[in-house]
């Protein structure tokens, strides 16, 4: 188990109408399938490794190749790796056809972290 969280009224001594739950109860992700977009990042690739962590199967797209294909190798046989470019129309609809055959059930959690614009177009600078 894991660590104990007070859920119930603030304060010392101050009783509550719940009980106390383990952390590896309240964040356990054991069974669910979760589909990350923008997964080799900074952040997309920390909220892999806690999924991961927490017992989820992960699908993940990148644009980069090789930083995805290093986290899937870091995080194993429950995962997977889909470099795609999801700017392209058509990338997304492979993505989704690729977790829904990767899970064979039905995709739990979706967290979208890909970056769809052109990196300077928001400041008007030349690529």
């Amino acid at each position: 188990m894991g660590q104990e969280l007070e859920t119930g009224a603030p304060g010392p001594g101050a009783g509550g109408a719940f009980e106390s739950l383990a952390a590896g109860d309240v964040f356990s992700a054991r069974g669910k399938n979760v589909l990350l977009t923008g997964a080799a990042g900074i952040i997309g690739s920390a909220i892999a490794r806690v999924f991961a962590r927490n017992g989820a199967a992960l699908y993940m797209t990148d644009i980069e190749a090789a930083k995805l294909e290093a986290l899937r190798a870091e995080l194993g046989g429950r995962a997977r790796g889909h470099a795609a470019d999801l700017r392209d129309p058509g990338a997304m609809t492979a993505v989704a056809d690729g977790a829904l055959a990767f899970f064979a059930g039905p995709v739990d959690a979706a967290i979208h972290r890909a970056r769809l614009e052109k990196k300077n177009a928001r400041l008007g600078l030349p690529e």
